[in-house]
């Protein structure tokens, strides 16, 4: 059995995230940033496989992190997409060891930006009160 990489460092790294956006006292108490480049450097340095979290590792983590904020395709646009592919598609690896993981907060504030434009959209349409389900 093949050990998959990108899916270990997104559930690693995830929960880092999650908690950053979830709660504020979390966060206060706790540097995410330092938890997640010391997640980075074990799995760098002290992993049995040694891969690398390099430029290649950044890009398979930046697909699968954007897959799992929207997996159905619904609340990104294809411009979104492009940004977060040529900021953050080389970058990734670079932000966890210097113990940052804005790219990670920018995409999530996004993500829930286009949430709540999706609902207001959704509210606007049911205020107009026409509906037809043919």
């Amino acid at each position: 059995m093949r050990f998959r990489w990108n899916t270990f460092v997104l559930k690693a790294l995830l929960p880092v995230v999650a908690c950053t956006t979830l709660s504020p006292a979390v966060h206060a108490e706790t540097d995410f940033g330092d938890v997640a480049m010391r997640v980075a450097y074990l799995l760098r340095n002290k992993h049995y496989s040694r891969s690398k979290f390099d430029d290649t590792m950044s890009q398979r983590v930046l697909d699968n992190y954007l897959n799992y904020l929207d997996f159905n395709r619904v609340y990104f646009t294809q411009k979104d997409i492009d940004e977060f592919q040529s900021k953050y598609g080389s970058t990734l690896d670079d932000s966890v060891f210097a113990v940052s993981i804005d790219p990670a907060h920018e995409m999530h504030k996004r993500r829930m930006q286009r949430v709540e434009d999706r609902i207001a959209k959704i509210k606007q349409e049911l205020e107009k009160g026409i509906f037809e389900f043919k």
